[in-house]
């Protein structure tokens, strides 16, 4: 699996890294995931096994976002962050929602979402920043609906402007209106 750009960076500069080549277990990613599933089971081009393996390309997700979700997806526990910052959170949440693995994450997310409502408590700007789009994006993946409507009133009460989400989350425009 290959990784390429850090999508989300709040100075606006897009790093990018080398891809980068994880050996997985296919077996995990096809229980974990049905777009795994899909893409290893069906007739797809990632389906074909190359030397015994097969190769999937994962682009435009952040390497250590996409490091953390394999290694909750196999079982890696000593190896997955207990507490995490607001950005690689988001990180996560984009890989997660596009693979759609929302309840293979639900154990190792919930520490986080805890530390995540505290820092929604200290966002007191009168402008909407990138944090709140991200606490939004985050809290609406992991699916914590009292963190989603209190990220929504914090939008809503302090911002003085339309709300529009970053290009590098994909909050769906239903949230948005």
């Amino acid at each position: 699996m290959a990784t390429c750009d850090h999508i989300i960076d709040p100075s606006g500069d897009a790093p990018t890294t080398p891809p980068a080549t994880f050996l997985v277990s296919s077996c995990h990613l096809i229980l974990a995931s049905p777009v795994f599933n899909a893409m290893l089971t069906g007739k797809w081009a990632e389906s074909a096994k190359t030397d015994g393996k097969f190769n999937l390309n994962a682009e435009d997700f952040d390497t250590n976002a996409l490091v953390v979700v394999m290694n909750v997806l196999h079982l890696k526990n000593r190896n997955v962050p207990k507490s995490i910052s607001m950005q690689m959170l988001a990180k996560i949440a984009i890989v997660v929602d596009y693979y759609q693995i929302w309840e293979t994450l639900e154990l190792a997310s919930s520490p986080w979402i805890t530390h995540l409502k505290t820092t929604l408590i200290s966002i007191m700007s009168p402008t909407l920043t990138t944090e709140i789009h991200m606490i939004i994006f985050t809290c609406w993946v992991f699916q914590d609906s009292a963190c989603f409507r209190e990220a929504n009133k914090v939008a809503i009460l302090r911002s003085r402007e339309d709300m529009h989400s970053p290009p590098e989350l994909p909050i769906p425009s239903d949230i948005i209106g």
